[in-house]
């Protein structure tokens, strides 16, 4: 049999890490949730180099304003919490984002603050995103401040478009004189 090392969240949220022996990442998996914990990830030992992160594409800022224009969609017409992050959480196409939305459901479920699982994730979300949620959360105007959030990331993302298309030609002469 192989040798697994695992990560994985207990009930009150923190992070359990371990070896477990077993037929494969499945059975590895439901051992754990007869444990009571939720795995995040499941290697071989021996295979794990923590580079996964280094290949991972990173995430269209595009995505990143369509998820929460969703997210303010699904709000403001009432949808339950839980609901709203299982929705986004099949709608994301980039891998990482997925892992990051079923990892802050079930924080959100065990009773964890909105704003403090987001949190968790810097890599998708910036400390600002981070601290709109928080505002928005303890005001009580979530709706809003997701709407706000929705309108900066969708200016920042047609600034770095500009950007990107007015360093497009000294980029190209540049290479074109070196050449």
């Amino acid at each position: 049999m192989t040798h697994y090392l695992y990560k994985a969240r207990g009930k009150n949220g923190e992070l359990v890490t371990g070896e477990l022996e077993g037929g494969g990442p499945t059975a590895i998996k439901e051992t754990l949730a007869r444990q009571g914990l939720y795995p995040i990830s499941v290697t071989p030992k021996g295979l794990s180099f923590g580079l996964e992160r280094f290949f991972e594409r990173p995430l269209p800022l595009r995505s990143l304003v369509s998820m929460t224009r969703q997210f303010q969609v699904l709000f403001a017409v009432g949808t339950p919490m839980d609901q709203i992050l299982s929705t986004l959480q099949h709608q994301a196409q980039h891998p990482g984002l997925k892992n990051a939305l079923v990892t802050i459901h079930r924080e959100v479920e065990s009773g964890t603050r909105l704003s403090a699982a987001f949190a968790k994730h810097p890599r998708y979300f910036s400390p600002l995103y981070v601290s709109l949620l928080e505002v928005g959360e303890s005001g009580g105007v979530l709706d809003k401040t997701l709407k706000e959030m929705t309108s900066i990331l969708d200016k920042e993302a047609r600034l770095k478009t500009k950007v990107k298309s007015a360093t497009l030609y000294p980029k190209i002469a540049l290479v074109a004189i070196v050449a």
